[in-house]
């Protein structure tokens, strides 16, 4: 009789690990140019024998990143065309199941707003005693929704441009500058996205209320 027979030990293994738990979600959806580089992200989910490809596409080109360790990583989107960015995961374990899952749509937003507008103040650039006292209108345009700080002297004050794209802010008669000259300031404008335009506008503005 021979000596006893061999054994071997074998695992049936159908499913991907981490094919139903696994998420892919991103410390932010909308990206700007300022973050297109580096765009964070984590995968959860995954089991130790499980390794995954994420692939971000603009719908002709694409990005592939390796997911390892901890599941989180950096993705730089920057070949990728502006707009929307489709996001899946394919995963494959130690037994050679695969699957593949789909991450949030992102957008990629380049595009910083248009440098905002400020209108000759007083419509000439002097204020006299009566527009002094009746308060000054400071008006301009710029994207509508976001928001700027407006300048004037000691003055400082957020002001949001309409949906229209034009915004006007009353500066009261009390809040008017002493007789001077100055410089109004309207400041630069930053989007959702993180983009900012360029230096905002800026006029310069004689306060007189004396008559020569």
């Amino acid at each position: 009789v021979s000596a006893g027979g061999a054994a071997r030990s074998v695992t049936v293994d159908r499913t991907a690990d981490g094919g139903d738990a696994a998420a892919v979600t991103f410390a932010q959806t909308l990206i700007g140019a300022a973050a297109e580089e580096a765009v964070a992200f984590t995968v959860a989910g995954l089991d130790s024998d499980a390794s995954g490809i994420l692939t971000f596409s603009d719908g002709t080109d694409a990005v592939t990143v390796s997911v390892e360790g901890d599941g989180s990583g950096l993705a730089d989107l920057s070949s990728l065309a502006e707009g929307a960015i489709t996001v899946s995961l394919a995963l494959a374990d130690g037994a050679g199941n695969t699957a593949t899952v789909d991450g949030p749509a992102l957008t990629l937003d380049r595009t910083a707003p248009s440098r905002p507008t400020l209108s000759a103040v007083g419509g000439d650039g002097f204020v006299n005693a009566a527009e002094a006292e009746a308060g000054v209108t400071l008006s301009g345009t710029g994207e509508g929704g976001l928001s700027f700080t407006l300048g004037w002297d000691a003055l400082s004050r957020t002001v949001t441009i309409g949906s229209d794209g034009t915004w006007s802010e009353t500066i009261a008669s009390a809040d008017v500058p002493l007789d001077g000259s100055y410089t109004v300031t309207v400041g630069a404008l930053t989007d959702a996205a993180g983009n900012v335009s360029a230096g905002g506008a800026a006029r310069s503005v004689t306060v007189d209320r004396t008559a020569d």
